[in-house]
């Protein structure tokens, strides 16, 4: 009855989710997310279109960009992340933090740079 008066909707395209999903996106927008391709920034963890090393803005800018030594995500930053990262910080869905921290600790051994951290 709950489903029918207040039902569960995708965080970012808003369609119906069924009512004993404990998912937070439906199954197309979740399938978008991709996770960090092998050609990125070695320093800000940016996905690089062409290759190299570090992106335009980490290149050359050792003064400026000294405070950030390292930093990878488990996803690209699209659309149906930003919701996801959206509703956890600004609308304390802290449903989502099990999730999050578990897709976080899922891409963290594919980062060996990662292991003195």
């Amino acid at each position: 009855m709950l489903h029918v008066l207040l039902p569960r909707t995708c965080l970012h395209c808003l369609k119906d989710l069924p009512w004993k999903s404990d998912r937070a996106l439906c199954p197309e927008c979740e399938g978008a997310l991709e996770g960090l391709p092998k050609l990125h920034c070695a320093r800000c963890g940016l996905p690089l279109k062409y290759g190299g090393e570090t992106c335009y803005d980490c290149r050359g800018r050792k003064k400026t960009a000294a405070a950030l030594n390292l930093a990878r995500s488990a996803f690209v930053f699209n659309a149906e992340l930003r919701s996801l990262i959206h509703a956890f910080k600004y609308s304390q869905m802290e449903s989502l933090a099990v999730p999050l921290s578990e897709a976080m600790a899922a891409a963290f051994d594919r980062f060996p740079e990662l292991k003195d951290y």
